[in-house]
């Protein structure tokens, strides 16, 4: 690994969009980037493959059966005229600027090619034949982390007309080199533990947004003390999660967008349940989760973490869950015993009797970011 001053790249490895998080307060300037090369970076990219974070993760995944055979960034009508005779019917045209978005809905009709105007990169980089995009667009280094063939139209930070395969990984590792700010507290996060993290959101996002016909639409039966929680909990971004209490009206909404309700398993009645059935709605039970709040629910203390269960609850031995069934499975995440010794001694220790039972709550509540649990 070699050491070199931070350059003015811009950082792949970032948080997503929380609307109630605020920029991390990081003390002192980041440490010098530490670029992986040779079998390090080979290990870095495999680890940001299987974790599939990088860029805009959170963005809606493409909906795509298979990988293009290539994948299109262009930024003016021009670039679209120029590509489109060698791009073929089995690419996929990606152009955020709406300003494009005519001509590409005429090149569809004309060619019944496939365009969107964003996409959860991961969701079409891996496998696909290859990217052509500007050297300053960020799916240039998630491409070769993903072994994407590239083609750069113009220099940016990412890549330059002309680039090989280890020059454009050589930039890839240093935009992953650059040093996440800790979005718990004061310091910078290394490339490892920021993939950690960032695997972690995505995994509750992809949760909370399901398949397609089950991203949570609506709540009901929600304790109005809980709300702001459930909303951390429940985000997905670009959507936004109502809060009901009237169960039919909840039905009627998430029917209407094709999504699904998530209920208080106390509060569902077997009207609603039929009522679910016969909409096709799916229904989700929220329970608070097992790292409890410094607090009882009778006392208006909200959860410090909640149990989302698209099968039935862990409590109610009648229907299955998914608690229950995960449970069942053997545990071969290598890093998982640590983990568990580390998160058990530290909230033994926010429980103990030496920590003020204020401060507790504040630290044990989600009041920043979600934590699955």
């Amino acid at each position: 690994m070699t050491s070199t001053p931070v350059a003015p790249m811009a950082a792949l490895l970032r948080a997503p969009p929380f609307p109630w998080l605020k920029a991390a307060q990081s003390a002192g300037l980041p440490p010098p980037l530490s670029i992986s090369e040779g079998k390090a970076r080979a290990a870095l990219f495999e680890n940001l493959c299987a974790a599939r974070v990088g860029g805009r993760f959170w963005a809606e995944p493409s909906s795509l059966a298979q990988p293009p055979e290539m994948i299109l960034r262009p930024r003016s009508i021009a670039e679209i005229s120029e590509l489109a005779p060698d791009a073929g019917t089995h690419a996929l045209w990606v152009a955020r600027d709406p300003a494009v978005h005519s001509a590409l809905q005429d090149l569809a009709r004309q060619s019944a090619v496939q365009w969107v105007a964003d996409a959860d990169p991961w969701s079409v980089l891996v496998g696909a034949g290859g990217l052509v995009a500007h050297g300053d667009d960020e799916w240039v280094a998630l491409a070769r982390v993903a072994g994407v063939p590239v083609r750069v139209l113009s220099s940016g930070q990412f890549g330059a007309p002309g680039d090989g395969e280890e020059a454009l990984d050589r930039r890839a590792a240093q935009a992953l080199s650059i040093p996440m700010p800790d979005p718990f507290g004061e310091g910078w996060l290394s490339s490892r533990d920021a993939i950690a993290l960032l695997a972690e959101w995505r995994r509750v996002i992809d949760a909370n947004r399901g398949r397609k016909g089950e991203a949570i639409i609506a709540v009901c039966g929600m304790a109005w003390w809980k709300r702001s929680e459930i909303r951390r909990f429940l985000w997905v971004p670009d959507e936004h999660l109502r809060i009901i209490s009237s169960p039919r009206k909840a039905l009627a909404i998430a029917a209407a967008q094709g999504g699904a309700v998530a209920v208080w398993p106390s509060r569902v009645s077997p009207t609603l349940i039929s009522e679910a059935q016969a909409k096709g709605v799916p229904l989700v039970r929220i329970e608070d989760g097992f790292v409890r709040s410094v607090g009882l629910g009778s006392n208006l203390v909200p959860p410090a973490s909640i149990v989302v269960d698209r099968q039935g609850i862990h409590f109610t031995p009648a229907r299955q869950a998914t608690l229950r069934r995960s449970s069942r499975r053997p545990i071969s995440h290598p890093n998982f015993a640590s983990e568990r010794e580390d998160w058990a001694k530290r909230l033994w220790q926010l429980g103990s009797a030496n920590t003020p039972r204020e401060e507790a709550r504040t630290k044990l509540r989600p009041n920043a970011l979600p934590i699955a649990g």
